[in-house]
């Protein structure tokens, strides 16, 4: 069942993260939702889910830069997903918050390529500190990003008029 409520979208969208927030129980969600001000940390709620089937689905529509999940959740587990989700959106990062801390749960989602996990419930503190330091290391590869963009137009534009040869 998609749950995707209506979402504020800060003025300023241009260094917004859209995020996407999975969790089987209706009840985390809500609370990831409120937990921090998600504003603030430069990132805006796109849609949750409650299962894989429909976080899929969400992922393929919105393309968020964030994606929360859960490793148990209906359908397939997180780690699926997760591999999923990279495979639809190679850049998306991603975040788990799981009840489980056994190890191999933790090591698995780091293989695939998460970012974080956190362990539920989930501390204020540390969520908000987590989404900060991905927020910069975002803005760091955008920065990048663009600095490669515009080495390759001058030198596109001296190879154009003639100054470099290749």
């Amino acid at each position: 069942m998609l749950l995707q409520a209506a979402v504020h979208i800060p003025q300023d969208t241009q260094d917004v993260r859209s995020t996407l927030v999975v969790d089987d129980e209706i009840w985390v969600i809500k609370l990831i939702r409120n937990i921090v001000n998600w504003d603030e940390l430069g990132y805006c709620i796109v849609g949750d889910a409650d299962n894989c089937e429909d976080a899929l689905k969400l992922i393929e529509k919105e393309k968020p830069q964030l994606l929360l999940t859960d490793i148990r959740i209906p359908g397939n587990d997180g780690l699926y997903l997760i591999r999923m989700a990279k495979e639809k959106v190679p850049d998306i990062n991603v975040i788990v918050v799981s009840g489980y801390g056994e190890f191999e749960y933790a090591k698995a989602a780091l293989n695939y390529g998460a970012y974080s996990y956190l362990l539920k419930p989930v501390d204020r503190d540390e969520l908000s500190d987590i989404l900060s330091k991905l927020r910069d290391k975002i803005l760091n590869e955008e920065e990048g990003k663009a600095e490669r963009q515009e080495r390759i137009r001058r030198t596109a534009r001296r190879v154009d008029n003639g100054f470099c040869r290749i």
